[in-house]
């Protein structure tokens, strides 16, 4: 589950999405603590990434920039605030708009619920 945690919003507001990929819980942990992997997926369709600092450990900064498909570029500055082998990924925006962004992977028939 993707979840934007009310402790790190001023408003307060929760963003909740979910769904199942065709995946073990194993290979999409893999995807996300590799960041040639996730440099390919991650951020809207159109969007590519470039990974300038990857130290996926708890406390470890993750810093990318986003290439918008019109050519904007948007900074990334992050920390990888919790990390639970094959479970879980809190990671905190540290730039505007700040947010926190916990991954939860769950094994379900058919893959993983994410």
């Amino acid at each position: 589950m993707l979840q934007m945690n009310e402790e790190s919003n001023a408003d307060g507001r929760v963003l909740s999405t979910q769904r199942v990929l065709p995946f073990s819980s194993a290979e999409v942990f893999g995807a996300i603590e590799d960041p040639a992997q996730l440099a390919q997926w991650w951020g809207p369709d159109g969007f590519k990434n470039t990974v300038h600092r990857f130290n996926f450990v708890p406390g470890g900064e993750w810093e990318f920039t986003m290439h918008g498909p019109d050519g904007a570029d948007y900074r990334n500055t992050n920390v990888f605030a919790e990390i639970e082998r094959d479970q879980r990924v809190a990671i905190r925006h540290d730039c505007e708009p700040f947010f926190t962004l916990t991954i939860r992977l769950c094994e379900v028939d058919g893959g993983t619920l994410v």
